[in-house]
């Protein structure tokens, strides 16, 4: 069951990040899918861990793209990248403090967090690369 369908609106026109980002859309849906289905939180932390580790792993391939290529915009970008990661820790931490599933409040944030990021700060990204056309990669 997905609950966000990847769809033109979300290509921002970079091969590799769009390819990355399907990775992590999909990787969201396995959790809702999880959780729908009532599966406890403790048997979805591993999709979590899943895509948790996929999103480290995404960000700094952006940023090393950032760091090739001269990107204007990477301090802004990169802080993104690491309120992210300081925001999902933070979630994880208060879930395993208080005892409960929050995979509700974790999905709703990644959901709208993922989005934002790859409509406004990506696109911003990749916008500028396809105008300077240096860092070697294939657009859309």
């Amino acid at each position: 069951m997905s609950i966000l369908d990847w769809n033109k609106s979300l290509e921002i026109g970079h091969t590799t990040i769009d390819e990355q980002h399907k990775g992590l859309v999909k990787l969201l849906n396995d959790l809702h899918s999880a959780m729908s289905l009532g599966v406890s939180s403790a048997d979805y932390t591993p999709i979590r861990m899943r895509l948790y580790e996929y999103t480290v792993f995404h960000f700094s391939e952006e940023e090393a793209l950032m760091g090739r290529t001269g990107y204007k915009l990477r301090a802004e970008h990169e802080r993104e990248h690491f309120e992210f990661v300081e925001k999902l820790n933070e979630l994880a931490q208060k879930a395993s403090a208080r005892n409960e599933d929050i995979g509700t409040e974790i999905f709703n944030w990644l959901a709208d967090w993922l989005l934002r990021h790859i409509s406004q700060t990506d696109r911003k990204l990749v916008e500028c690369l396809k105008q300077e056309r240096h860092d070697g990669a294939t657009y859309l």
